[in-house]
């Protein structure tokens, strides 16, 4: 650090002049002249070196004197005036004795200057705050003090002021407030005491056992203790900590602060993890050690959770297979992460959770405190944070407000720190003084110990008052003042690092190492070592309290802040690769402090990105506001944006991005992201041509190849989330044609892009029925995320590949690809997207019949997405449980899981689940032959999936609720549901419904039309011949061979079902089966076969659930139907 004699300190500067005396001095002899000036200076200079000043030099006849440098005295301006006076007392004294009529003028100013030496003389005071001071004694009257407001406002209880009011002075534009000084005011002593004696906690009793009272009571809670700086909100924590630790032997106890200047991630809990190590131990295998005692979990699970920690406190490892995560689920299994740490670490125990300083938290710490509130990883875990107000409370917290001490707190506290009870005369000063401010009381104290000021027990009055410190930063500057000077330069640099900072970095940059100026200031309880360390390899240390940090501030001179900040932010920045984003943050934050702020916005941008690429959008969003703070431009509003998007702020995010937008001259590549994103919140909105519009301009802005592809992409995927599948299937093909046609090879992201265009392309070829190119496609996609290397992806194109193999009655190598997915996803920790997989493994092993299995995965996915709050992966485990209980017969159950889905869908807002799961509900109703309700619950999901454009599943219900309503012999409405089904299926190009929705109006034109049905089963029959889809063909041959019989042309008939017979009928469910066995009792009648039609009717039973009416009157208006086309058959008779 530079030379120590330059500092910048808040002093009160005297001048004085006298009045006649140049007169006077044109009729006296210059040794005259100079024995006069030089006794009445003696006394003036007396007057001043009472009051704990110095003159810093003699102008003719003027004097000025200095109080507070190179020694503060923390009431520096109530000396300035005394000093004042005396010299008005002196001055008249000594004009009486000579016979002189020299009369003195006083001006007095408080203000802060820069104290230093100045062309290699003694050091003097510079600034504005010695002009004004002459300025003032220039206005005087000649026989008074005028001093300024600020002057006035620190020595009021020691002075008697007369308010003169405005006054114009020479130099300045506008008027100047000033006070006369008049007079001393009486009774103010001083008191002597036992230094080095600690304080104790006293006034909080009520607190400490409210805090105390849940863990007491066998349970957790989450309290918020909120008071202004030093009120002794981190005394009430430390005796919360001593209690709990008291009542509850072995409770785990942890604490950790947040810091001042920057978000660090999670610092507070960061603080804990480390608190927690051994020396010497590395983080990452504690945690996985740690990790190994909880129950039903792997290696590969205690790895990938100490990761997510690692990588939520901004300190990813090389190699973490986490980082495959996809960001937007890697959030939700980091905080399940670090619910397993807290209940690794409190093992059974009661667990005390204090967090300091939670108004300078980043938002993940109180998002993660929020998590923790509504859902404890542990049934006894007390959660207490500290804060100033006018921060955010978190949710689920109680409010513990925190005030001044009242006068019996203040005695209490007084004789802790005085280690007697002090006097009524005692106490009621200090309460008045100190306005019962706890830490004000007890640094007051020490002050008053530190000159051995009072006496006696109890403490009393033994001397007049000399002074007392003018506010708490005053104090405490005085008591920096009284440190040895190595020591005070180590604090003030170590304060330009922050209240937080670091043994070594301040080593490096004040080109010293601390020695004994740590262990003396750790000793007077100025700074406190931390147990962790946000540096590796780096003591971290603390002021002991804020304000401490910002006396040692004030002294720093600007100039000298300037170059330690950029000195620091050097260091900081240096250190990044092995402290990752922390420090990162840290050099923004030290180069915003330098005024270095186009490198600081660059490092604000930086580490925002890494922050929203790495699941940590809130602390993303802090970094990026910061780094539009100091003028980062497009692209850090772009930042925000997207950190709002990923935090579903989508209302403030499309603000930011329409106002992102309507800049003149955007940057191409920002438009291009910037309407990329915003196509993905009008998407959430519903917005679809809005969206669709918004991904067009990128498009159109597009700067680079990759850039458009991706915006091609998002375009591709808006279509089909509109059910425009034909054009997202165009869209996809061309992109893939495009993106693999000839040329050089591919990089990363091109090949990143086509893989993903190729699975859309598998995604819509599915939904329009073309199942095997469907395949094809999705197996494609496979191979280029394994030959990328996307770790991520895999399982992605696994999960769709199996799913689609599960439903076309490739079971085995289905549930293979879903299983090797489920692998990866564990491995990866990627739970989110394990709870999807399983969904799809249920789905498929039920397909199989295996309900024990399908329950299973459906139990597994329930308990983590119950777990990680996931509400979609909750709506899908009933949705999966109501097809399960529904196959294994229990059709209430399955009735109840329908109905729970849709109950946790609404909820969520997730209306597909919430549909879907009224579909659920109308299948139930059926089978328990309710069909007025089941009609009803079909009507919500056909007009829901409508709403939302969902083409498949609309055209779905609409059979199913043709199907209800020819039942309920309400065959118009039928008609034109399936009628308006047909049309649309036929305009949207999805074969394989409109075949269906074809072949149900086949059914019910059957009986009066015969011709019209007989076309339909038709073109039913050449889609499924275009799909190459049996079960699709089947049907329809069956179909037409009942109709032919009806028609009287058995030849036909029996070569149609002769035909029909060669083909699978694909059944999986028992739904399913019993279609197949009823379909194959009509094949057998038309070819009349009557015992092996009975045979096919028993086949039919089984698979039914004939102790409910739905199947039960099903399978007898089959066996109805097949007696009549037995009889037809065997008489070879024509429809009447």
């Amino acid at each position: 650090m530079a030379a120590p004699s330059s500092e910048r300190r808040t002093v009160a500067v005297l001048f004085s002049d006298l009045s006649g005396f140049t007169g006077m001095a044109q009729k006296m002899d210059p040794e005259e002249v100079q024995e006069l000036v030089n006794a009445l200076f003696l006394r003036l200079r007396g007057a001043v070196e009472l009051q704990g000043g110095a003159v810093d030099k003699f102008i003719g006849d003027a004097v000025m004197a200095v109080f507070g440098a190179p020694v503060a005295h923390g009431d520096d301006g109530s000396r300035a005036v005394r000093a004042g006076l005396a010299m008005q007392r002196h001055t008249e004294e000594f004009s009486r004795e000579r016979g002189l009529a020299l009369r003195l003028r006083v001006g007095i100013n408080l203000g802060e200057v820069m104290w230093g030496a100045v062309g290699g003389g003694a050091p003097t005071a510079m600034g504005d705050a010695v002009n004004l001071a002459q300025r003032l004694e220039s206005a005087a009257r000649p026989g008074t003090v005028l001093v300024s407001r600020a002057v006035e406002r620190a020595a009021r209880r020691d002075v008697r002021f007369r308010d003169v009011g405005w006054i114009e002075v020479k130099g300045r534009d506008e008027p100047v407030e000033a006070f006369e000084a008049l007079e001393n005011l009486p009774g103010n002593t001083v008191y002597r005491g036992v230094p080095g004696v600690a304080s104790a906690m006293v006034g909080r009793g009520g607190e400490l056992d409210r805090l105390l009272a849940p863990l007491d009571a066998g349970r957790g809670a989450c309290f918020l203790v909120e008071g202004e700086a030093g009120i002794g909100k981190s005394r009430l924590l430390a005796e919360l900590r001593r209690g709990v630790s008291h009542r509850h032997p072995g409770a785990w106890v942890a604490v950790g602060r947040s810091h001042e200047g920057v978000p660090a991630p999670l610092g507070a809990f960061g603080e804990m993890v480390r608190d927690g190590l051994p020396r010497g131990a590395d983080m990452h295998g504690h945690l996985c050690a740690l990790f190994s005692t909880v129950g039903a979990s792997t290696p590969t699970d205690h790895e990938n959770w100490a990761d997510l920690i690692a990588l939520s406190l901004g300190s990813p490892r090389a190699g973490a297979r986490v980082a495959a995560i996809e960001p937007e689920r890697r959030g939700v299994e980091t905080v399940q992460a670090w619910r397993r740490w807290i209940a690794a670490r409190a093992a059974g125990r009661p667990a005390l959770l204090c967090l300091e300083d939670l108004h300078w938290a980043d938002p993940g710490t109180r998002e993660l405190l929020e998590d923790l509130a509504a859902d404890p990883p542990v049934p006894k875990l007390l959660l207490v944070a500290a804060t100033r107000p006018g921060t955010p409370r978190p949710a689920g917290f109680e409010h513990v407000p925190l005030q001044d001490l009242d006068a019996a707190g203040v005695r209490l506290l007084a004789a802790a720190v005085l280690e007697a009870p002090p006097d009524e005369a005692l106490a009621q000063f200090v309460h008045v003084q100190t306005g019962g401010h706890p830490y004000y009381v007890e640094e007051l104290c020490h002050w008053l110990l530190s000159r051995r000021a009072i006496a006696g027990s109890p403490a009393r009055l033994t001397g007049q008052v000399t002074g007392i410190p003018d506010g708490l930063l005053g104090l405490l500057t005085a008591r920096l003042d009284l440190l040895p000077p190595a020591d005070k330069e180590w604090l003030k640099g170590a304060s330009v690092l922050g209240r937080v900072f670091w043994e070594h970095l301040l080593a490096e940059g004040l080109g010293r190492e601390a020695g004994e100026s740590l262990e003396r200031a750790t000793g007077q309880s100025l700074v406190q070592l931390s147990r962790g360390s946000t540096l590796p390899g780096d003591r971290e240390l603390t002021f002991r309290h804020a304000l401490i940090r910002e006396a040692a501030f004030s002294l720093v001179p600007k100039r000298e802040r300037t170059r330690l900040h950029t000195r620091f932010a050097d260091l900081l920045e240096a250190r990044i690769p092995a402290s990752g984003r922390p420090a990162k943050a840290m050099a923004a934050a030290q180069r915003e402090a330098g005024g270095q702020t186009e490198r600081a916005a660059r490092l604000w941008l930086e580490a925002a990105r890494e922050a929203i690429d790495e699941a940590s959008p809130r602390e993303g969003l802090a970094l990026a506001e910061s780094a539009v703070r100091t003028g980062g431009g497009a692209g850090a509003r772009l930042a925000v944006s997207s950190a709002q998007v990923r935090l579903t702020l989508n209302e403030a995010g499309l603000r930011s991005l329409d106002l992102l937008l309507a800049e003149p001259g955007l940057d191409a590549a920002i438009r291009t992201e910037a309407m990329t994103l915003k196509s993905t919140v009008l998407q959430h909105f519903g917005e679809y041509e809005r969206a669709l519009e918004a991904v067009r301009e990128a498009e159109r802005a597009a700067p680079d190849p990759d850039s458009r592809s991706n915006s091609v992409l998002r375009r591709g995927l808006v279509l089909h989330a509109m059910g425009r599948l034909s054009e997202a299937e165009a869209v996809a093909r061309a992109l893939v044609d495009e993106l693999a046609g000839p040329g050089s090879p591919p990089g990363p992201q091109t090949v990143r892009i086509l893989a993903s265009a190729v699975a859309l392309l598998a995604t819509s070829r599915w939904n329009l029925g073309e199942f095997r190119p469907a395949v094809e496609a999705a197996r494609r996609s496979l191979e280029l995320r394994r030959d990328a290397g996307d770790r991520g992806g895999i399982p992605r194109s696994l999960t769709l590949m199996g799913g689609m193999l599960s439903m076309l009655g490739n079971m085995e190598e289905g549930v293979t690809a879903l299983e090797e997915a489920a692998a990866i996803q564990r491995e990866i920790g990627d739970r989110a997207g394990l709870t999807s997989t399983l969904l799809l493994l249920g789905d498929a092993r039920l397909r199989n019949r295996d309900l024990a299995g399908a329950a299973l995965a459906a139990e597994e996915a329930g308990e983590i997405a119950q777990e990680s709050r996931l509400l979609t992966g909750q709506s899908g485990r009933h949705l999966l449980e109501s097809r399960v209980f529904l196959e294994d017969g229990k059709v209430e159950r399955s009735l109840e899981s329908a109905r729970s889905a849709v109950a946790i869908a609404g909820h969520a807002g997730h209306r597909m689940d919430g549909f879907t799961g009224h579909a659920s509900a109308a299948c139930a109703l059926e089978t328990l032959g309710r069909t007025g309700e089941a009609a009803r619950e079909a009507r919500l999901a056909l007009d829901g999936f409508r709403s939302i454009g969902h083409r498949w599943n609309e055209l779905d219900m609409r059979e199913l609720l043709s199907s209800l309503l020819a039942d309920l012999d309400r065959r118009g409405e039928a008609l034109a549901i399936l009628d308006e089904g047909i049309d649309r299926a036929s305009t949207w190009g999805i074969r394989a419904k409109e075949a269906a929705l074809r072949l149900a109006r086949h059914r019910l034109r059957s009986s009066d039309n015969a011709a019209a049905a007989r076309e339909d089963a038709l073109a039913a029959l050449r889609l499924g011949e275009a799909m190459q889809s049996n079960p699709l063909i089947r049907e329809a041959l069956i179909c037409l061979a009942t109709a032919s019989v009806l028609a009287g042309e058995q030849g036909e008939a029996a070569r149609t079902a002769g035909r029909a017979l060669e083909l699978d009928a694909g059944a999986t469910e028992r739904g399913e089966e019993m279609k197949a066995g009823l379909e194959n009792a009509r094949l057998l009648a038309v070819l009349g076969r009557r015992d092996e039609v009975a045979a096919a009717l028993q086949e039919a039973g089984r698979s039914a659930l004939t102790a409910y009416p739905g199947p039960r009157a099903q399978l007898e208006a089959a066996a109805r139907e097949a007696e009549d086309l037995l009889r037809r058959a065997e008489s070879g008779k024509t429809r009447p």
